[in-house]
């Protein structure tokens, strides 16, 4: 039993299904990382020690040889996985910040904004908006893969448009976000590559998506370009 679970067609398996794991936590629930850390730790770990293994004890080569590609391919994973801890680090920051731009946006609307709002007002109101339509996040992978289809389709139809017009009025004003900037000439890119595909028959059914950390971003930016102006 032991030779089974240690042998290459098992970690073939648990490797990868150990980083999916990860992976799909990771986006579901990025303020708390600890299953995503444990599962891309423990997958390095896995392959780390197959490998060198394999190499210093299965293979009939030189010893002084084995070992070396054993230190060096286990020096490879390490530096993936510190790669991978450090792109988890990221992650949850940037989901703390967002957490904290929905909190304050939210007091800012209840307790500050009149009835009928000037552009400050407006900027923060829309991306307090934004963030209501990303709530209740689905638990499962699988129906997490649907919400974001439908979220992406309904920002696109709702919120693009109003977007660009409070970004341009506040461009008039001269203040300008480099970050919101990219973000909307990014998706101005996608749309043009939508058009030119839909004029293929064979590549009219793919839908160029707007994930829900691209349109957290979004909103985090109008809060920062409202904090701008008095």
């Amino acid at each position: 039993m032991w030779d089974a679970l240690t042998s290459w067609a098992s970690v073939g398996i648990i490797v990868p299904v150990l980083i999916s794991v990860g992976l799909g936590v990771f986006a579901i629930n990025p303020i708390s990382p600890v299953v995503a850390r444990v599962c891309f730790s423990s997958a390095a770990s896995i392959l780390s020690v197959r490998l060198a293994w394999w190499l210093v004890f299965e293979q009939k080569a030189n010893k002084y040889e084995s070992i070396v590609a054993a230190l060096f391919s286990s020096g490879i994973i390490g530096a993936l996985w510190a790669i991978s801890m450090k792109w988890v680090n990221n992650g949850r920051d940037k989901a703390l910040q967002l957490s904290e731009v929905k909190k304050h946006g939210q007091d800012r609307i209840v307790v500050q904004l009149p009835p009928s709002g000037n552009l400050k007002q407006r900027a923060i109101a829309l991306s307090y908006e934004i963030m209501g339509i990303l709530q209740q996040k689905p638990t499962s992978t699988e129906d997490y893969v649907s919400w974001a289809k439908s979220r992406s389709e309904h920002f696109k139809h709702r919120f693009m448009e109003r977007i660009i017009e409070i970004r341009n009025e506040f461009s008039q004003l001269h203040i300008r976000d480099q970050d919101l900037d990219e973000i909307l000439k990014y998706k101005g890119i996608q749309e043009d590559a939508k058009k030119r595909l839909a004029s293929i028959p064979e590549l009219q059914h793919i839908d160029l998506q707007i994930l829900p950390w691209q349109i957290e971003r979004l909103a985090e930016r109008l809060a920062i370009l409202a904090d701008h102006l008095d």
